[in-house]
């Protein structure tokens, strides 16, 4: 029994935590296809399509069929009186069965433009929803390469503490022979020990912040399965036609969307003043009326019946004047907010731009100051072990390559950032 627990606590011990491999593209895939905002505006460019088709419903013919059938009986109170009178129940159309059946054909041949700017306004809703969730998907997979790329800056991270960790425990080896041999006193082997915890503790921290931003992103793409970033940064960056890129920026998706909306209300504008219109309607009607229900064709030719309307309104309580104005009004506020968004996007491009020229000039240095520090850590390394350097000098050597190293991954990461922003404005 004993040796069953055993086998079982081993088993349990040994079993691997899986986790999956993860590329850019196929983290971009997984996003746009779960993200719930792309979904919401999926449905919105759904209903405004339902909404087009149900104004182009207007321009059909109205045809109703209206049957009605009653049965009249007499109360026994009034029979007497209706005899007394001379009458009958038949003259006073009475104490017998109705069969009535009405059919109409209505058709709205002008209704003062209200169908056809109505029409408008649904064609122009389903193309900006259909932009709107084009954006949604173009901020989705700018999210997403950012929230990557920081994972793979988190990775290297943790790379580099725990090389740093390696760093401090070699020297506390080191540090720890030459207290053996009466060199150094036990004060600096004690620094060097609470170095060395300092940096575990930091390797820890690390960890974590990887872990907790590998669960968000997890959550983002809505995965429950462990994920692993696999990636590489690059220190290619590409040449940029400024020019050619900032014009891009007047045809990005979020100033088009506003010039739609503009054009939307401008159709309302003009629905507006449908009420003052003219209206032209043709119906046509056909009665049946009998005691008892036939197809006969002399039952309904004496009821039918061609009306051609024409409703011209006079006075309207002048609703259609404020909502001129309103709309007018509407699309003045749309312009201001276009060219407010305009200025912010440029500024923003003009930034991106700015970064990317100083990352292009500081990256080379960065890399060769990197090198340089690792080099000279190599170097006063052997020169601590001999005895020609101190511990604060290896500690320095330390301290600048940790340093460099860090901000030259920085730099690796401010890079894809920025061209990922410069992609994103101008799409």
């Amino acid at each position: 029994m004993k040796r069953l627990f055993l086998i079982l606590c081993l088993s349990f011990i040994l079993i691997p935590v899986f986790s999956r491999d993860i590329t850019l593209d196929e983290a971009i895939s997984i996003a746009t296809k779960n993200n719930l905002d792309i979904k919401m505006a999926g449905i919105d460019t759904s209903l405004a399509n339902i909404d087009k088709w149900k104004a182009f419903s207007g321009f059909l013919p109205i045809y109703n069929i209206k049957y009605t059938k009653m049965n009249q009986e007499i109360p026994q109170s009034l029979q007497g009186f209706i005899t007394m009178m001379g009458g009958s129940a038949a003259s006073m159309g009475l104490g017998e069965e109705i069969n009535n059946i009405d059919l109409s054909l209505t058709f709205p041949i002008i209704t003062g433009g209200a169908r056809f700017f109505g029409t408008k306004m649904a064609l122009r809703a389903v193309k900006i929803n259909k932009m709107k969730e084009s954006s949604e998907i173009n901020s989705v997979v700018f999210q997403t390469k950012i929230n990557f790329y920081t994972l793979l800056f988190l990775k290297k991270k943790i790379e580099l503490d725990k090389e740093t960790l390696e760093f401090s425990e070699d020297e506390f080896d080191i540090m720890n022979a030459r207290y053996q041999n009466g060199e150094i006193p036990e004060l600096l082997l004690v620094t060097q020990g609470i170095d060395v915890q300092n940096k575990k503790n930091r390797l820890l921290q690390s960890k974590g912040e990887f872990e907790v931003a590998k669960i968000k992103f997890q959550r983002f793409l809505k995965m429950n399965e462990n994920i692993e970033p696999v990636g590489q940064f690059s220190e290619d960056i590409p040449e940029i036609d400024r020019k050619k890129i900032t014009d891009k920026l007047n045809s990005s998706k979020n100033l088009k969307i506003l010039e739609e909306q503009i054009k939307l209300i401008n159709n309302t504008k003009y629905l507006a003043f449908s009420s003052f219109l003219p209206s032209l309607i043709f119906n046509w009607n056909a009665n049946h009326k009998a005691g008892e229900f036939s197809w006969t064709g002399s039952d309904w030719e004496r009821t039918w019946r061609t009306v051609l309307i024409l409703d011209f309104p006079i006075f309207d309580q002048l609703n259609g004047i404020w909502e001129h104005k309103k709309a007018k009004e509407n699309i003045e506020k749309i312009k201001l907010g276009k060219e407010k968004l305009q200025d912010s996007l440029k500024t923003e491009l003009e930034s991106s731009f700015i970064d990317l020229e100083n990352i292009k000039s500081n990256l080379n240095l960065i890399k060769s100051t990197y090198e340089q520090a690792g080099n000279n850590y190599q170097m006063t390394k052997k020169a601590y072990e001999k005895g020609e350097m101190s511990y604060q000098d290896l500690e320095k050597a330390q301290l600048l390559l940790n340093q460099t190293k860090f901000a030259y991954w920085g730099i690796l990461l401010k890079k894809e950032i920025t061209l990922f922003k410069i992609e994103f404005l101008t799409k």
